[in-house]
């Protein structure tokens, strides 16, 4: 920087290069800058040549590559600016390690190795697999490379992987994950990761949360549909069981009618019986109670005749007749107060049968005597 072994010094060189305008800021009086990287002399004098705005002679492929190297270890941006697109197209999968351990260490240098990994995603794959990726380097990867992997499982375990291989980087590529998208497999799989708390928070799970909350209204809206199907099944299955059963108790009770029926039959022939018998009786109860009434009648008149008789005898001063007479008034009166008794009770016709018949036995001694 001194301007000795190559036509520079720190004004100019510091003027375009940002990466030794800081080291001059750390160590003012400097008179050189190591870089440790090996690339040509020739590349190192092709920047020089750019600095003292002389245009380099035309460059082989080889010497593109270092003078881009050597532009991003310097942090040159026009030097970037004018050999990008030709640098990008001469990367390929052999140099590409040599170039990855140089670009990796400067994110304004990143855009070829991004390129490449997109167009070469095998390759990326295989490379990530045995290589760490800077997290930074790998957050714009992902950002930039959406639809990359087959599913947010798949970046879910490649970022995992990387991860893996330092448990104290960053967890800023998690939020790079959409765990919405992630399958129900792979969510229930998180549990079993250590320190998912971190990665959890990391990957944003407020959308994860949403998920799982549609997911579990999905599931009610299905659990309530085959509960209603269950439900429809069940009352289709009882409505069959009950109409058996009910075809069986309506048979059952058919048949328990008929029995009735023909039970009720022969009570009515035996009630039908009865009331012919109780007609026959009723006829022979009327037939008697015309008997008993004249026989009230000639009691009465014969009761009356014996007050006759009585005063008669008495008025003879027979003590015999007398008491005849009285006896015979007796046995009438008695034939007429059980007569008004049978007409006002008919439960008593049997007892009044045989008291009549006994009546009329005694009444006829009585007047034979």
């Amino acid at each position: 920087m001194e301007g000795t072994s190559y036509p520079c010094n720190k004004q100019s060189i510091s003027s375009v290069s940002f990466a030794i305008k800081d080291y001059i800021k750390q160590i003012p009086d400097a008179k050189s800058f190591n870089i440790k990287e090996n690339l040509s002399k020739k590349a190192l004098s092709s920047i020089i040549d750019f600095i003292n705005y002389i245009r380099p002679m035309e460059m082989k492929n080889d010497e593109i590559i270092d003078v881009y190297l050597l532009a991003a270890i310097l942090k040159i941006d026009f030097i970037k600016n004018r050999y990008i697109t030709e640098f990008t197209q001469l990367i390929t999968i052999n140099n590409f390690p040599k170039i990855f351990e140089i670009l990796s260490k400067t994110p304004e240098f990143w855009l070829p190795i991004l390129n490449f990994f997109s167009e070469n995603r095998k390759f990326f794959l295989e490379f990530s697999n045995t290589n760490f990726i800077p997290t930074d380097l790998l957050k714009n990867f992902l950002i930039s490379n959406q639809d990359f992997f087959e599913s947010e499982d798949e970046k879910f375990k490649f970022v995992f992987m990387q991860y893996s291989k330092d448990p104290l980087r960053s967890l800023v590529p998690f939020s790079m994950i959409h765990p919405e998208k992630m399958s129900d497999q792979m969510i229930s799989e998180l549990s079993q990761i250590n320190n998912i708390s971190e990665i959890e928070k990391a990957m944003k799970f407020i959308p994860l949360l949403n998920k799982l909350v549609n997911q579990f209204n999905s599931l009610q809206k299905q659990k309530k549909i085959l509960n209603e199907t269950l439900r429809s099944k069940q009352e289709q299955k009882d409505e069959l069981l009950n109409n058996e059963v009910s075809q069986l108790t309506i048979n059952q009770y058919i048949e328990n009618e008929k029995k009735r029926i023909e039970k009720s039959k022969s009570q009515f022939i035996s009630i039908i019986d009865d009331l012919e018998v109780l007609s026959a009786e009723v006829e022979i109860i009327c037939s008697k109670m015309k008997l008993f009434k004249a026989v009230l009648d000639t009691s009465s008149r014969i009761y009356e005749e014996c007050i006759s008789l009585c005063e008669l005898a008495m008025s003879m001063q027979d003590d015999d007749f007398t008491k005849a007479t009285n006896n015979v008034k007796s046995v009438c009166y008695d034939i007429i107060y059980k007569c008004n008794l049978l007409l006002q009770n008919y439960d008593e016709i049997d007892v009044l049968v045989e008291f009549f018949g006994s009546s009329s036995a005694s009444l006829r001694i009585h007047i034979a005597d």
